[in-house]
């Protein structure tokens, strides 16, 4: 797991907590998508929309729920043996470490954690009674997974963890409404991209990238790109079609990579 230290909060609706958002760092372990954890969850991320693709349908055994007189933990760790390790090793491991709040968060693309450190004051109480019944919701295949994005409505970044049951009705309606278009809107991408012919255009040019795909569309309709390239310092950004083929015959706005 990799420490978050942005943007670390609970979520709440109308005075009650309903999530919390873990936050994330700029780094790395926080850009690589939660695909493993998807799929350890069980959640439907292609055959159900909205919050309902990211429930639950399973619950791993290395899913811990800890508590001491001083801390409650709640853990993601693939590596944990309930036969054989001890979750109170969780409430002293550094990337859970307190640092000015009563709240730490960490995670990456196959894991997730979350310390609360009991207090008298209200986020203290608030934070360690969610973390119970979010563990409990995990239990009853009622808990969300996902990371911000067009259909979180509840603000926050990085990994958010939720109570489906308390998110209300009428928002888990708008992000079926929303996933379905952003979706809708992928697949329209994902066919741009193969009609435009950029990738082999590209290869047979020998130029490399990190990532390249279709992000958005200009006032036209006509798509931008974002690309990361090899020589991610000095290459990165939006481009159009046309300066991608540009690009192909060492011409235009984009900035080649330096020699190896």
């Amino acid at each position: 797991m990799r420490r978050t230290i942005l943007d670390m909060d609970l979520i709440t609706h109308e005075g009650n907590v309903i999530g919390i958002s873990l936050g994330y760092d700029y780094c790395a372990e926080h850009e690589w998508g939660i695909k493993d954890i998807y799929n350890t969850f069980g959640c439907q991320t292609k055959g159900e929309i909205g919050y309902e693709s990211k429930r639950n349908t399973k619950v791993p055994s290395s899913l811990v729920f800890h508590e001491t007189k001083k801390s409650v933990v709640l853990i993601y760790d693939g590596y944990f043996d309930k036969e054989e390790d001890d979750p109170a090793q969780y409430h002293k491991s550094p990337q859970l470490d307190m640092r000015g709040d009563v709240i730490a968060t960490a995670w990456d693309s196959k894991s997730f954690g979350i310390r609360v450190l009991k207090d008298s004051s209200e986020r203290s109480q608030k934070a360690a009674e969610f973390l119970r019944t979010l563990y409990k919701a995990f239990q009853k295949t009622d808990g969300i997974i996902t990371l911000n994005g067009s259909t979180n409505l509840f603000g926050g970044a990085g990994l958010l963890l939720l109570d489906y049951t308390k998110i209300p009705d009428d928002a888990k309606q708008r992000a079926r409404e929303a996933d379905k278009a952003n979706r809708e809107e992928k697949e329209l991408f994902r066919r741009l991209e193969e009609a435009s012919g950029i990738f082999p255009l590209l290869e047979k040019a020998g130029k490399r990238f990190l990532s390249l795909s279709i992000g958005s569309l200009d006032n036209k309709g006509n798509p931008l790109w974002w690309m990361n390239n090899w020589d991610s310092e000095d290459n990165y950004g939006w481009y159009t079609t046309e300066e991608l083929k540009l690009w192909a015959e060492n011409k235009g706005p984009v900035v080649e990579c330096r020699p190896e």
